[in-house]
């Protein structure tokens, strides 16, 4: 079973969305109202360490993913909450804020919070997928705001179950590698048929490698002749003096052609504010 951590409003949001796409796994939250734990307000980070009680035991699941976005004060708790689960097999699922609507006290927890995380991916505590609000919303487009939000979540939590998905389905062909240890810091991008250049999910800089996950309907792969050449020309796109690349097929029985795109990289990821 996999349990779906939410720390924070953001984080709360997207593991409530996570979690109802996969009724049979398991859901926490830690915000400050309409959480499994409500953690009080305070004024430090190290009363957000000292004070804030934690029970024993988190939850029995095996693997752990762990939504969370890094301006709000309830992410002090979020080294706390990883310690519980350290024995786990863990992701952790960041969401940079809209840093330019932040105050300045909230881009400082945010470089905080964000310098933390990469520390801790850079050591192979845990897999960290980066996604900005910002580069998503360019994306999906405008909406009203409280439609803006709820289309920002709902589509980082399509791309990342969509990439978990593929990453355990049969391939027709594949040379996926997994990302080493020392490269755990990662992003997924969407490239779809239509666009000349990929959904970028995070301004990802130095990327070790690359893997392409390429999902084709099956008439696509009986009759498209030009299919492979196109995708080993794609692959190579990416391909420089330090970024390896790969790719792997996966048939669909939907007429959508998409592929999502997984960057890992051993470079830090630095806020620019």
């Amino acid at each position: 079973m996999i349990c779906f951590i939410g720390i924070g409003k953001a984080g709360t949001q997207l593991a409530n969305l996570a979690h109802e796409d996969n009724p049979n796994s398991e859901l926490i939250t830690f915000d400050e109202k309409e959480a499994s734990y409500i953690i009080p307000r305070f004024s430090t980070p190290e009363e957000y360490e000292s004070k804030v009680k934690l029970p024993r035991t988190l939850t029995k699941a095996k693997e752990v993913v762990v939504f969370l976005s890094g301006s709000g004060d309830t992410t002090f708790i979020t080294l706390r909450v990883l310690q519980k689960v350290s024995k786990k097999k863990i992701s952790v699922i960041y969401v940079r804020p809209f840093l330019k609507n932040l105050s300045e006290t909230a881009k400082k927890k945010e470089k905080v919070i964000f310098g933390v995380l990469t520390h801790f991916a850079l050591s192979a505590k845990f897999k960290l997928y980066l996604y900005d609000s910002q580069k998503i919303t360019d994306h999906v487009g405008s909406a009203p705001v409280l439609a803006l939000y709820s289309k920002v979540n709902k589509y980082i939590v399509w791309s990342y179950t969509a990439y978990r998905a593929l990453l355990s389905s049969e391939k027709i062909i594949s040379y996926y590698e997994d990302p080493p240890e020392y490269a755990w810091i990662l992003s997924i991008d969407l490239k779809q048929p239509e666009s000349s250049e990929p959904v970028e999910s995070f301004d990802f800089k130095n990327p070790r490698g690359c893997n392409l996950l390429c999902v084709v309907p099956e008439k696509t792969l009986q009759e498209d002749e030009t299919l492979l050449p196109s995708i080993e020309t794609e692959k190579h796109s990416y391909e420089t003096d330090i970024t390896r690349s790969t790719y792997s097929i996966i048939k669909t029985e939907n007429q959508e052609m998409y592929t999502i795109i997984e960057k890992f990289t051993n470079y830090p990821q630095y806020t620019n504010i």
